[in-house]
């Protein structure tokens, strides 16, 4: 469903497998854009990551699976990340790889230590994938 974001701490590998399902490693996807540093960015990170991840997205996609997501949590690229997954989530299906803790069912904690650096939803747009065994 659009406009919601799910989220599996178990990889979904049949849905990985389906045509038109993208899988997009976000980590890697900004390592190789940004390789020197995040000032490589430019002053508007959030434009910039928000091309280099739609840049990877074959047309006529309608799901995503995004993988290694915490990244988007560095402070050092001053992203807002829950918009940035909102904005995907308006044009295709959005499946989060998640496997750090979940709070209250809308915040997304990459670093326990740090609770600050996470990404929070709406109630209601963060949604846990049920998944079969």
């Amino acid at each position: 469903m659009r406009n919601r974001i799910e989220y599996t701490d178990r990889y979904p590998e049949e849905l990985a497998a389906r045509p038109g399902f993208v899988v997009l490693d976000v980590g890697s996807i900004l390592s190789a854009t940004y390789s020197e540093s995040p000032s490589d960015l430019s002053a508007d990170s959030y434009t910039a990551v928000s091309a280099a991840l739609r840049h990877q997205i074959p047309e006529g996609s309608k799901h995503l699976l995004l993988t290694n997501v915490g990244i988007l949590c560095e402070p050092e690229l001053h992203l807002n990340p829950s918009k940035l997954l909102l904005d995907l989530a308006l044009d295709f299906e959005v499946l989060l790889y998640w496997t750090f803790p979940v709070i209250n069912a809308k915040r997304l904690v990459w670093d326990t230590a740090a609770p600050q650096y996470g990404i929070e939803f709406e109630p209601t747009i963060l949604q846990r994938m049920e998944q079969q065994n």
